[in-house]
């Protein structure tokens, strides 16, 4: 029997790293015969559908970590999870999203802790999300190193959104670089933002787009005609790829849920 064929069809890995407190490598049974597994890990749950990830890095972050997206802003203490598809190389793999659960209390002396309050106040006034200028969010958009002249940013599909144990927003947000009048790149990510029924925790958990459902866009080299279409894609889709992307990242979001530890 070959390696792969002794491997299970999916398999969930926790990895350590100098600021984590974990025990030993965690594998779940294989689980073939279902479209979605049960996540847990810290108290934390979900159900994860297996056409975004089927595996899954978990980790518990005790120290401020430096943001990913190369700022000198620090990342507060949190229970992550890095979401990959399976492979004989997984440790590889980069992830196809991250959930990030943060203790509110935890946020105070961090530049989120504005971003938490914005959210907050979006939850209490429940205006028309898709009129705001921007949405917030604790994990970064990653756009740092770019110049802000070869870029445009967009969100698009931005709704209220509840889950077993937290309310919060939801939004496809959207970064098109152009440049010399060469065929235009876009990098897209559905965001859902949230705070517990307790108020004592945020999660931020982003999804990454499939490359595959912008093939429509090929060709297209006038930047604000591609921005139009790329903004089109997620407005009110047709796209069937696309329908069944949203309901999938849909159905993570509105799964999770909270169990405190003893």
């Amino acid at each position: 029997m070959s390696i792969r064929q002794r491997q299970p069809l999916v398999l969930f890995f926790v990895m350590m790293i100098f600021v984590i407190r974990l025990p030993v490598i965690i594998r779940a049974q294989e689980h073939a015969s279902t479209d979605t597994v049960q996540v847990q890990f810290n108290g934390h749950a979900f159900q994860l559908p297996n056409s975004i990830a089927d595996g899954f890095s978990a980790f518990i972050i005790d120290q401020p970590t430096p943001s990913p997206d190369g700022s000198e802003t620090l990342q507060p203490p949190r229970t992550e999870f890095r979401l990959q598809m399976y492979s004989e190389t997984v440790n590889t793999q980069p992830a196809v999203g991250w959930i990030n659960v943060y203790d509110v209390d935890d946020l105070e002396d961090h530049a989120a802790y504005d971003q938490y309050k914005r959210l907050r106040d979006l939850l209490t006034e429940r205006p028309d999300l898709n009129a705001e200028e921007s949405l917030p969010t604790l994990y970064p958009y990653q756009r740092s190193a770019l110049s802000p002249d070869t870029y445009t940013e967009f969100f698009v599909n931005a709704a209220y959104l509840e889950s077993a144990d937290y309310s919060g927003i939801t939004f496809v947000y959207g970064r098109v670089i152009h440049a010399n009048n060469r065929q235009p790149i876009l990098f897209y990510r559905v965001y859902f933002e949230a705070i517990s029924s307790d108020e004592q925790r945020y999660l931020s958990a982003q999804i990454e787009g499939l490359p595959g459902l912008i093939t429509s866009l090929d060709g297209v080299t006038d930047a604000e005609d591609y921005i139009t279409q790329a903004r089109a894609l997620f407005h009110e889709p047709t796209d069937e790829a696309v329908i069944a992307w949203l309901q999938q990242v849909e159905l993570l979001f509105t799964s999770f849920d909270y169990t405190p530890q003893p």
